[in-house]
């Protein structure tokens, strides 16, 4: 399962040495803390990804209903902090990859231009009208 929240991304799967946990892995440093933070956080481990801890279900759980409980945000790509300019880059372009998915087609021909694409935190405050008036003046589908 992948999570994306404003300031954390995770993988989370199946231990497979322990049934009643889960390892929960990260690609940022700092990631896993700020959700879990007594974890003991693992780095390196010879994986693509660089973070690691094993948890028992129940914590995950517990920590992922939490932030649930505590969304205040109406959009969630300007949920991410403000100088966490590189997340909102890459939340953008997952946002943007995922669409593909609601086309019949599940082919989507949109590229981002490149005077357009979302850099520093200049554009992350208006981040969701900007994508709006991208893919209105931009987007061409297939004929």
């Amino acid at each position: 399962m992948w999570i994306l929240m404003n300031s954390s991304y995770f993988s989370i799967v199946k231990n497979k040495n322990k049934k009643d946990s889960l390892l929960v892995r990260a690609r940022i440093k700092g990631d896993i803390e700020k959700v879990f933070p007594k974890a003991n956080v693992i780095e390196g481990a010879g994986t693509d990804y660089k973070y690691r801890t094993f948890l028992p279900k129940w914590v995950v759980s517990k920590a992922i209903k939490k932030s649930i409980e505590h969304i205040d945000y109406d959009n969630f790509k300007d949920s991410i902090p403000l100088d966490d300019t590189v997340r909102y880059d890459v939340y953008c372009d997952v946002w943007l990859t995922l669409l593909a998915l609601q086309r019949p087609t599940h082919n989507f021909p949109f590229e981002w231009p490149t005077h357009k694409r979302f850099v520093g935190a200049d554009s992350h405050a208006i981040g969701y009208q900007l994508a709006q008036a991208v893919m209105k003046d931009d987007y061409r589908p297939e004929k």
